[in-house]
């Protein structure tokens, strides 16, 4: 987890989520660092470079489309309370989208919260761990292989 994603995964305003509405879960939550009271977080893939979606080939050689940027419910109030709604109404929507708390534990290890293309430091992988580095590198060396 990167020193930024760290620094926000204290305690998260709106973390009652006993919300009797939408609206009340996303009152409760206007102070969250990650979703700012939304209920979705948006993650990255550690190779984000700014493209939503781009074209790969998989191991058949056939092209698909793999998503670089998406959201996952968060773990405030507004997350929780849509991700339970999701879970009862609209199955389709929470089969494909995951938790935040998934992303911030690693248990998805190629995605993070925080935008690789954010050039607001000197160094763009500065807080990246060895580990995220390497995941990196890796992937930009197995996308060069196919393209070329």
């Amino acid at each position: 987890m990167s020193d930024f994603a760290s620094e926000r995964t204290g305690d998260v305003p709106g973390n009652d989520i006993t919300a009797d509405t939408m609206e009340a879960a996303r009152f409760k939550s206007s102070g969250c660092a990650f979703c700012f009271g939304q209920g979705w977080a948006t993650i990255f893939r550690f190779d984000y470079d700014g493209r939503a979606v781009i074209r790969v080939l998989d191991c058949d050689g056939v092209e698909r489309l793999k998503a670089m940027r998406t959201v996952a419910y968060c773990k405030c109030a507004a997350g929780q309370k849509m991700l339970a709604l999701h879970r009862e109404s609209a199955k389709d929507v929470y089969q494909v989208a995951c938790e935040l708390d998934d992303v911030l534990h690693e248990h998805y290890p190629s995605w993070t919260v925080d935008d690789p293309t954010d050039d607001c430091t000197d160094e763009g992988l500065q807080g990246w761990s060895p580990e995220q580095r390497d995941r990196l590198a890796n992937s930009m060396r197995v996308r060069r292989k196919r393209t070329a």
